[in-house]
């Protein structure tokens, strides 16, 4: 009894510190990218996103990405490629009522969007990318990931005013 009461003991304090580990962590996500633009004839497609960051404690972190938002088609059947580089500041709010291993994060930052068409023209630019949901941390080295991103990717190269909404689930690892 007392050996299985120091195990749970343990285990429960390993959780508990998953969130307040700090340092460097990397991971990814997969999900599905849509674009919001109504002249689409194909508006969504799998993404995908690596990640890097560092945990300043346990309310905040640094972030930085690469999205590939998979391809959409416009009405003129051209594909357009999204990719992007972000940074982001990132806040988590812990939900000890639920368990010591979930947060909510939200997380806000600047992307620099780049799209390709198939016809041969591109477009870079800077524009505002913002997310939310929910990390559940598995031990103090892994947690799992589920949230939403939005990025605005400004007047597309064939599209009007336009924004990429993501809708991901992946994993991450502290070192």
């Amino acid at each position: 009894m007392k050996k299985s009461l120091s195990t749970i003991a343990m285990i429960a304090a390993s959780i508990a510190t998953a969130h307040a580990a700090t340092g460097f962590y990397a991971g990814g996500t997969i999900g599905k990218a849509y674009d919001n633009s109504a002249t689409l004839s194909k508006s969504s497609d799998t993404d995908y996103s690596l990640l890097a960051g560092y945990q300043i404690n346990q309310y905040f972190a640094v972030e930085g990405n690469y999205a590939d938002y998979g391809n959409q088609i416009d009405a003129a059947g051209l594909t357009n490629k999204n990719t992007s580089w972000g940074i982001y500041a990132v806040g988590f709010l812990p939900l000890p009522t639920i368990s010591d291993a979930v947060s909510l994060y939200g997380k806000l930052g600047m992307a620099r969007v780049h799209t390709a068409v198939d016809a041969g023209s591109s477009a870079n630019r800077s524009n505002l990318a913002y997310g939310a949901g929910v990390q559940y941390a598995l031990n103090s080295q892994f947690d799992l990931r589920a949230g939403y991103d939005r990025v605005s990717i400004g007047n597309n190269v064939n599209v009007a005013q336009t924004s990429i909404n993501s809708y991901s689930v992946g994993a991450i690892y502290h070192f």
